[in-house]
């Protein structure tokens, strides 16, 4: 790890405080990590085909917790997509994140959205009324309870149209204190996609852990996106996983809707919750499937340079791995050209006069570690994997 290359991540921390010296001006530290199967987690968990409760076992969340313990607060206390997990229906979600519920006693009609728009995190969560629950009901309601305290969320839509409100607790509807149908209860989600401010309504609430339930209350499809809750009144870093099963780097490369992962920087995030600093760990299927150097390079050049030219400037950083069998067979070929592509060529990307940094624990695990750490198919984690994945970005991190 080179220590010049961390300088943007060390700042971001250093914002935050350590143990002992936690900033005493409340500073929330939004960023962003966007990932394959093996950061949603999928394959830890020794039910429902591997994604039992497997969210809560991830290496974000297990990172979060790594660095709270080492003195540095860090959450992760949102939701964003679906995370492309076919094998799960929208009614089983919550055996996968155990902090989401969808739907209720009739939950006909929510599905897991596998049609565009994509999003960070795979597809959204999608109600479309088929007649055989109506609104404003429990079959129409879509809950997250965040397992920290927070006093400020924020739901983010896409486009499709629809209307919806918004309670904690099964209480009243909430007014919107800004974004999309402020000052009302009601929010009407736009035909389509054209800023961050038809994207997201954010609420104001009381101190307090709480479920944040959206009811829809009419329209033939509605997606919800997403759900981020933040604290206001403590100082820390906020990991928002955006992960998705299958996730090649040109999932991500993709500026044909406003509402794609490339435009982050503009449009996840009010001027005062802007991200600030992006970590992309997009190798796995891009290995697997053959994705060139060249082709690799490209779709990395298109981010960084989007990344860098939103409405605010953040920093960014890669990660490679996990080693996987596909990197293993025929010598690393092409296994080895995209990671030897992401060494190289990093470094040559600055971020306000410091070079990207590269998290590498894939050459750590290397091909022999594999029947310890890797599960049956080659490609996903154990839970040992999964810990060790952790262990090794949270030190890289805490240098």
């Amino acid at each position: 790890m080179n220590p010049v290359a961390m300088e943007h991540w060390q700042a971001l921390v250093n914002q935050v405080g350590y143990a002992g010296a936690i900033k005493s001006t409340p500073i929330r530290v939004p960023v962003a990590i966007l990932g394959d199967s093996t950061c949603v987690g999928h394959g830890i968990s020794q039910t429902d085909s591997g994604d039992g409760g497997a969210f809560q076992l991830s290496w974000p969340v297990q990172v979060a917790q790594i660095m709270t313990a080492a003195g540095i607060p860090t959450q992760v206390n949102s939701v964003w997509g679906q995370s492309n997990l076919a094998s799960i229906t929208a009614s089983g979600y919550a055996l996968y994140n155990t902090a989401v519920s969808v739907g209720g006693g009739d939950n006909a009609d929510w599905s897991l959205a596998s049609t565009n728009p994509v999003v960070a995190g795979g597809y959204p969560f999608r109600y479309t009324n088929g007649g055989s629950g109506g609104y404003n009901n429990a079959g129409s309601t879509f809950s997250f309870t965040p397992p920290y305290a927070f006093d400020t969320f924020t739901v983010y839509n896409t486009q499709h149209g629809g209307t919806f409100n918004v309670n904690i607790d099964g209480g009243s509807a909430l007014t919107v204190a800004s974004g999309l149908g402020a000052s009302g209860t009601l929010v009407t989600v736009p035909s389509s996609f054209g800023s961050y401010a038809n994207s997201s309504s954010t609420y104001s609430v009381p101190h307090g852990t709480h479920t944040i339930n959206v009811v829809i209350q009419s329209g033939t499809t509605t997606d919800v996106w997403g759900i981020d809750a933040f604290d206001s009144t403590i100082s820390y870093v906020d990991l928002l996983p955006m992960c998705a099963y299958g996730a090649e780097i040109s999932s991500f490369d993709n500026t044909s809707y406003l509402g794609a992962p490339a435009y982050i920087t503009d449009l996840y995030y009010s001027n005062s919750q802007k991200l600030q600093f992006i970590w992309a760990n997009l190798t796995v299927n891009d290995i697997a499937n053959g994705t060139t150097a060249a082709s690799y390079l490209s779709s990395m050049n298109d981010l960084n340079t989007k990344w860098k030219g939103g409405t605010s400037t953040i920093s960014a950083g890669w990660m490679i791995g996990p080693w996987t069998n596909n990197m293993c067979a025929g010598g690393g070929v092409p296994g080895e050209a995209v990671t030897a592509q992401i060494l190289t060529t990093a470094p040559t990307f600055m971020f306000n006069s410091a070079p990207m940094p590269v998290v590498d624990f894939a050459s750590q695990w290397s091909c022999q570690a594999i029947s310890l750490l890797m599960g049956g198919d080659g490609i996903h984690p154990t839970g040992a994997g999964a810990t060790w994945m952790a262990r090794t970005i949270a030190t890289d991190w805490l240098q």
